[in-house]
């Protein structure tokens, strides 16, 4: 006659220890995985980003878009504008998967940026308003809106900005991970350093070190960070200072 024989409670106890050490040496691991595999998709975001800025640059007398723009009948943020455009195809291409994707009222942010594209939302107000929150940090202060001279004064208006300002477009940022710390994601702008009285756009990493950056020459660097203080890292630590070492800075 057969006899079944079963585990006992200590055998069992032991399995289960067994699962677990397996558990926590293989979860590091697959965490970091992901956060590569993160890291990856975004490096592709960038760097389509990238392109779309460049074609906007073709099309427009190599000017860069302003930051933003509340002039009557043409106020929109730059990556409305970009999209009004059709230079981002779609809302998915315009979020970073290592954030949040969720705004405060529970649409998905790639959903809601879809939604706006499709019904062609793109001034600011109580439509268009996903585009505040796209994945790239534009280079604002310099880019968007040039608030100093070449010797680092300020300058009572902001200039527009021509690309054959940039001196050296592969030693300038263009756009980079930030952080609107208010609303725990991205926001369309990146401030060049910290300290500043608002707490919207600080470099920021989003796969635990590195810092997706597009640089002006289009390609796409991953410098990694401390999110205590990404400015104590380059190439973000000089930003405001004096030239060369401002990466921000079109007088590069």
């Amino acid at each position: 006659m057969k006899t079944c024989r079963r585990f006992t409670l200590i055998e069992l106890l032991v399995v289960i220890a067994i699962i677990a050490i397996l558990a926590s040496m293989l979860l590091p691991a697959l965490n970091q995985a992901r956060g590569k595999a993160k890291t990856m998709q975004c490096v592709n975001n960038f760097k389509d980003a990238a392109l779309a800025m460049s074609l906007y640059l073709n099309d427009n007398r190599e000017m860069f878009p302003r930051y933003n723009v509340t002039a009557a009948n043409d106020n929109m943020v730059w990556a409305a504008r970009l999209a009004r455009g059709g230079y981002f195809k779609t809302g998915r291409a315009m979020v970073c998967p290592g954030e949040p994707q969720v705004l405060t009222n529970g649409t998905g942010m790639a959903a809601a940026m879809q939604q706006d594209i499709d019904k062609q939302n793109f001034f600011n107000g109580s439509a268009g308003t996903s585009f505040y929150y796209v994945a790239f940090g534009y280079n604002y202060s310099y880019l968007g809106e040039a608030a100093r001279d070449k010797s680092g004064a300020i300058i009572s208006k902001p200039i527009s900005v021509n690309l054959s300002r940039v001196r050296k477009p592969g030693r300038v940022i263009l756009y980079t991970d930030n952080r609107d710390h208010s609303i725990n994601r991205s926001i369309y702008f990146v401030v060049p350093k910290q300290g500043t009285t608002s707490n919207q756009g600080f470099v920021w990493s989003w796969h635990g070190g590195p810092v997706t950056t597009a640089w002006v020459d289009g390609h796409v660097t991953t410098p990694r960070v401390n999110n205590a203080n990404p400015y104590v890292s380059d190439p973000f630590r000089n930003g405001c200072a004096d030239e060369p070492d401002n990466y921000f800075s079109i007088w590069q």
